[in-house]
């Protein structure tokens, strides 16, 4: 089974896999690593920030983003904040799950817990015994 931290990269790659427009879709997905990912909360400010680098108006990039990887950049911040938290919690044998919350841009444990039941489709601890074999 390959671990949930390469969740994020194989939802995206299967989504531009499907695109209408290759070449597009390979032009946002080369903007996108540009900005680093943040709480979701804060995404909708990037999205304006990038709009106005490349001259896009906002609508136009969210609606490019959908189009090309099939959601939005909310659902985009939430698979990346996702895979940092599974990253972190592999770097140590005995994870403090508020810290790693934390670190990852959770707004506490528990968003985290939810986001774990909601993605991998059970809890922190559970998924990390799975990935290292116990």
């Amino acid at each position: 089974m390959p671990g949930p931290a390469s969740l994020p990269a194989r939802f995206v790659s299967r989504t531009m896999a499907r695109t209408a427009c290759p070449a597009f879709a390979s032009r946002l997905a080369s903007l996108l690593p540009t900005f680093p990912v943040a709480p979701v909360n804060r995404m909708s400010m990037r999205c304006t920030i990038a709009a106005a680098r490349h001259r896009e108006l906002e609508r136009h990039l969210r609606r490019v983003l959908r189009g090309a990887l099939g959601i939005g950049p909310k659902t985009y911040a939430r698979l990346q904040r996702f895979g940092t938290a599974v990253r972190l919690a592999q770097r140590t044998d005995a994870p403090a799950w508020a810290m790693i919350a934390a670190d990852a841009g959770y707004y506490d444990q528990a968003h985290l817990i939810a986001d774990f039941h909601a993605i991998a489709g059970c809890t922190p601890t559970r998924l990390l015994a799975e990935l290292r074999g116990d």
